[in-house]
């Protein structure tokens, strides 16, 4: 698992390489932006405020598409599929690097696409229901060692949450049983409200408003330093615990 993680990282570092510029006549017909998961998710937020920006800079329209399915593989072939004219672009993370590497995409990322930019940097964090009996993670931790197997975590099986809760539970030697949840965010949102999960790992940008409204407890935010969102939430380092590896996770342009 850990080679894994360190491969993923390799990738995505590689993945940044610069391309050649466009033609001088380019754009002249819509741009569309796939985006290979669920509609609603803190990622898709986020490519809807770079579009806002986009919007001003680029002398034609350009929209989001949304295009969940098979873990972001359906999105990255159906713009792989697509001719290489520019007018068909994806924003990935990951999670994308990380279904290339395991050959679920059907050909490789590195070959098959050019990176036009990293566009954001974000991280995440643990959150359970306001009734939990653990506010942080130390408590989380004691819980846990006392009810070894109890605590339901939501993963996407084999994406980036699945790594990122392996790390933690690890990192606090705990036993968490795995819950599998599709849907990404807003998936595992409603599996924790509905009481199908315990904790779930989320991005800050989609838990702010439910965390002022009291419908969720957040336990720790995995970057170095506190959210402006959210900047009561303490780090998993300043509770005394390392980051996972997979804290960090980019938005890439293709």
């Amino acid at each position: 698992m850990k080679r894994l993680i360190a491969t993923v990282l390799t990738a995505a570092a590689l993945f940044t390489a610069p391309v050649a510029p466009a033609k001088a006549d380019y754009p002249e017909q819509p741009i569309t932006i796939v985006f290979p998961n669920k509609a609603g998710s803190g990622y898709h937020k986020i490519i809807l405020g770079i579009l806002s920006v986009l919007e001003d800079k680029i002398p034609t329209s350009v929209g989001v598409q949304a295009m969940p399915g098979a873990g972001t593989a359906a999105g990255a072939r159906f713009v792989q599929s697509r001719a290489a004219d520019g007018y068909t672009l994806m924003f990935i993370h990951e999670a994308t690097i990380q279904a290339s590497i395991l050959g679920m995409l059907g050909f490789d990322m590195n070959e098959e696409f050019e990176a036009l930019a990293r566009v954001n940097t974000s991280a995440g964090g643990q959150y359970a229901r306001p009734d939990a009996p653990f506010s942080n993670l130390t408590e989380l931790q004691a819980y846990a060692k006392e009810h070894p197997g109890e605590v339901r975590a939501s993963i996407n099986t084999g994406a980036l949450s699945h790594i990122d809760i392996l790390n933690i539970s690890e990192e606090l030697g705990i036993e968490l049983r795995l819950v599998h949840v599709s849907g990404g965010d807003s998936g595992s949102r409603q599996a924790l409200l509905s009481g199908d999960v315990d904790i779930i790992k989320v991005n800050p940008v989609s838990m702010k408003a439910m965390v002022t409204d009291g419908m969720v407890k957040p336990l720790s935010y995995y970057g170095t330093s506190r959210h402006e969102f959210l900047p009561d939430i303490p780090t998993t380092e300043e509770q005394g615990f390392a980051l996972p590896l997979t804290s960090s996770v980019h938005g890439y342009l293709t």
